[in-house]
């Protein structure tokens, strides 16, 4: 199974981060692949991204720690998908 490293804002709101986390990942995991969820982790996650397939970008707001594992996700020439929240979230 392919794995997808979930590329998302950590910091900032933390209980809303946190809600959108679960949806991140079920998101991943009904398209066939098993998320890699870096918020779990400790500090300095990117070394996740080297175990991935992939990384996939959620939400419209990128921070500096999400453009630094994007720009590290490109250099090692994986797949960077961006998924708007509006895939995700269902905001009935």
């Amino acid at each position: 199974m392919r794995c997808v490293y979930v590329c998302s804002p950590i910091r900032g709101n933390i209980p809303e981060n946190t809600s959108k986390l679960q949806a991140y990942a079920d998101y991943v995991s009904n398209n066939g692949r098993a998320p890699v969820l870096p918020f779990k982790r400790e500090r300095d996650s990117k070394s996740l991204i080297f175990i991935c397939d992939e990384v996939w970008v959620f939400g419209s707001n990128i921070t500096d720690e999400m453009v630094s594992e994007i720009n590290l996700a490109k250099s090692i020439n994986l797949t960077v998908k961006y998924v708007k929240d509006s895939e995700v979230i269902n905001d009935e």
